[in-house]
């Protein structure tokens, strides 16, 4: 009975210390690791000057009732808490329930919580939110975004952060449909902008595949969405203007690509829209990939450019391991393959010379196998590509691929089954070199699907794991 009664409790500790330390060079990148025995439950979301930011619980469970539970907020420095708030259980506003993890963020010089909460009795569905100075003071509380709903309604909240901003998506659902999307600014006060509302055609085939784009002004974003056709893929492009509180569309022409087989992204640059992506074609009894760029005058809204390139099998299996590389050979051979796996463009740099490099990666199960790189004229053709082999384990593949180009040199650093990698690459030549940083055994067990990212300086980048009660900040400097 003892030994399930201790299963029972999981409890927070305000206290963490360094126990372990590892470092490492190659190809002029530095990486610095360090472990520290935190509490259980904890979660880093935000950095403001150098202090990071966490969530947890306090109290623990006994046969699954929560005892004196509690939200916590901690503020930390290289790992080590320097102070623990606990928050009210209930303000005016809202009750904050035991079990619930809510969304803190930083934003701007603040720290934001998102409160989402329905009353069924009146039909609204509101969001409160709570602004913390770096203190871990209360210095904002309140109601920032509420609308009615029909009974059955069911909103989902998402966010994307722009400087000392933050842009709200609502989407709102009726009987499993999509049927409207709400966009607002958040800022570190409180204080929001004009909300824009897009609504979904009466057919209701509009599917909310959005992505977000940011632009070179403040205050206006923009949403590519995507719409089932009958065969293909169709696409408008908003552009919000959330200071003003107004948006503008226009139609994308996706003509030649099937919904079900196409893969996009979307970038802003000199007044241009770019929408690049992945698309599968059928050429007899193959399934080859297609890489295709789209360029829009965002003034005139019109497409000046569309250019496809067709990527060969042999180049697509290239970086595979031997069994599959043998396999996918034969299929080539007798006019069989079939491109299978999910492809990804994950970084994108617009050069001075106007050409565009690009990182992409393709998943199969979830995970991370080859890292391919794309270097474009301005008109979106390869000039040049090659490929490298990444076999990540599942969890690592949401650590990532952190790069940083200086001059003509994209240096990168990922993780894979032998450890932490480092990595260049001319983009002239494209001629890269990979050198090990860190073996895997040193780094291994950490969980990287709840883990944020800093950017201290415009060449580091600080990624946090967690494991248990420890966690691991992972420094890399570029």
């Amino acid at each position: 009975m003892k030994k399930i009664l201790v299963l029972g409790l999981t409890a927070l500790l305000t206290t963490a210390s360094l126990f372990g330390q590892e470092k490492g060079s190659a190809l002029g990148i530095d990486v610095e690791v360090n472990e520290y025995k935190t509490g259980r439950g904890t979660k880093n979301f935000g950095t403001i000057n150098g202090k990071q930011y966490a969530q947890g619980k306090s109290g623990f469970v006994f046969y699954f009732f929560p005892i004196a539970m509690h939200t916590l907020l901690n503020k930390k420095e290289d790992g080590q808490v320097l102070k623990t708030v606990k928050l009210e259980d209930k303000n005016k506003y809202f009750k904050r329930k035991k079990f619930e993890v809510t969304n803190f963020v930083t934003v701007g010089e603040n720290i934001v919580e998102l409160v989402p909460r329905y009353d069924e009795k009146n039909s609204t569905y509101t969001i409160y939110a709570e602004a913390f100075n770096q203190n871990l003071n209360s210095v904002e509380l309140g109601e920032i975004y509420t609308t009615k709903f029909k009974e059955g309604a069911r909103f989902l909240l998402s966010y994307e952060k722009y400087e000392s901003k933050l842009l709200l998506k609502i989407s709102k659902y009726e009987s499993g449909a999509l049927k409207s999307i709400s966009y607002l600014f958040v800022d570190q006060n409180l204080e929001t902008e004009d909300i824009i509302v897009i609504n979904t055609d009466e057919d209701g085939t509009f599917t909310g595949a959005t992505t977000y784009v940011s632009s070179d002004e403040p205050d206006i974003t923009y949403a590519i969405s995507t719409t089932k056709g009958d065969e293909e893929l169709e696409g408008v492009c908003y552009q919000l203007d959330l200071e003003k509180g107004r948006d503008t569309d226009f139609d994308l022409d996706f003509s030649d690509l099937d919904e079900k087989k196409s893969n996009i992204v979307a970038k802003v640059h000199n007044n241009k829209l770019y929408i690049f992506g992945f698309s599968k074609v059928e050429k007899g009894d193959q399934i080859l990939d297609e890489y295709f760029t789209q360029i829009y005058d965002i003034n005139t809204k019109k497409l000046i450019s569309h250019t496809t390139n067709e990527l060969s099998p042999e180049f697509i299996i290239e970086p595979e391991i031997d069994a599959f590389k043998s396999t996918h050979q034969k299929a080539i051979d007798k006019g069989e393959y079939k491109s299978l796996r999910t492809h990804r463009i994950i970084q994108t740099h617009f050069l001075e010379n106007g050409n565009i490099l690009q990182l992409a990666t393709n998943f199969s199960m979830n995970t991370m196998q080859n890292i391919f790189v794309y270097l474009l004229d301005e008109k979106g053709e390869i000039i040049k590509k090659t490929s490298f082999q990444v076999r990540q384990y599942t969890g690592y593949s949401a650590f990532g691929v952190h790069n940083n180009l200086e001059g003509d040199i994209l240096k990168l650093c990922y993780l894979d089954r032998e450890g932490l990698q480092a990595r260049t690459i001319d983009i002239t030549s494209l001629k890269t070199e990979s050198e090990l940083l860190l073996e895997t055994k040193k780094i291994i067990g950490y969980d990287y699907f709840m883990t944020t990212t800093h950017y201290p300086k415009h060449n580091e980048r600080v990624i946090q794991g967690t494991k248990l009660s420890k966690e691991q900040s992972i420094h890399i400097t570029f």
